[in-house]
């Protein structure tokens, strides 16, 4: 079980590299939560935000909760402080 848990975040890291940087930007430039949650389950984790460096450095402190992830409203609240 342990092994296919770490098959399966290989499996998303090379997904995520093979997706480039800029097909992970919004018409403006900026990331778009969509297009940055790759597993789909409705928050970004820190691995899934490192196509935008900028959202990356915020991370912890737009993390509001402190779950170690951002919802579609912590990312909102980012965007619109933009």
């Amino acid at each position: 079980m342990k092994a296919m848990s770490v098959m399966g975040l290989a499996v998303l890291g090379l997904m995520a590299g093979a997706v480039g940087a800029s097909e992970m930007q919004g018409k403006e430039g900026k990331a778009d939560f969509d297009k940055l949650d790759t597993d789909r389950d409705g928050a970004l984790s820190a691995f899934e935000v490192q196509a935008d460096m900028k959202l990356l450095e915020r991370f912890t402190e737009l993390d509001k909760n402190g779950d170690g992830k951002l919802s579609k409203e912590e990312f909102a609240a980012y965007k619109k402080a933009q």
